[in-house]
């Protein structure tokens, strides 16, 4: 699966991704980039329109199907889809440590998911900080309300997304003072 994925590194071919767990949804997006164990996609949304950005865990995706007629219909409802290479913020794929680290220096808000073990629930931060495996970070409701501090453990995260509609509309209702740019 791993060269599959590194085969569409970079190339602008919309693909299903299948992931193998009950809690975990398909996507459908670009691969932007890929690691030995995660792999950086720029997703289109169920509304057809791109949204943001999600980095996967490789062992969880069990199906990578290209160039089906609903693909094709799904990118041309897209409209006019770049041409040459996937941009997207640069993001060092090494571990989830140096991913989220990096991901904060381009995004404000972040959220974190574990889906083998609680698929109906997310975390959502602001001002994270990762220091030996342990992440902290502003708690951001869904209503866009910072709810205090929330800490957890890197073990069992299956998926962040970032950079995205919902993301965005948090900002935006957070406001400027809502959050600082850089993570501390």
């Amino acid at each position: 699966m791993r060269e599959v994925l590194k085969s569409l590194k970079g190339r602008n071919e919309l693909v299903d991704l299948r992931r193998d767990g009950p809690n975990m949804p398909d996507f459908r997006c670009f691969v932007v980039d890929c690691s030995e164990e995660y792999v950086l996609v720029r997703v289109a949304s169920d509304d057809i329109i791109m949204s943001g950005y999600s980095v996967l865990r490789v062992k969880d995706i069990c199906l990578v199907r290209r160039d089906s007629a609903r693909l094709r219909a799904w990118a041309a409802s897209l409209g006019s889809i770049p041409k040459g290479r996937v941009r997207c913020p640069r993001v060092h794929l090494r571990n989830w440590a140096t991913i989220i680290r990096s991901v904060c220096r381009v995004e404000p808000i972040i959220t974190f998911m574990r889906e083998e073990s609680d698929g109906t629930r997310c975390n959502i931060g602001c001002n994270v900080k990762v220091c030996r495996g342990i992440v902290q970070a502003d708690e951001v409701s869904t209503e866009g309300v910072l709810d205090g501090r929330m800490v957890f453990t890197l073990d069992g995260l299956t998926r962040i997304d970032f950079g995205g509609n919902y993301e965005k509309g948090l900002v935006r209702v957070l406001g400027a003072d809502g959050y600082r740019k850089k993570s501390r």
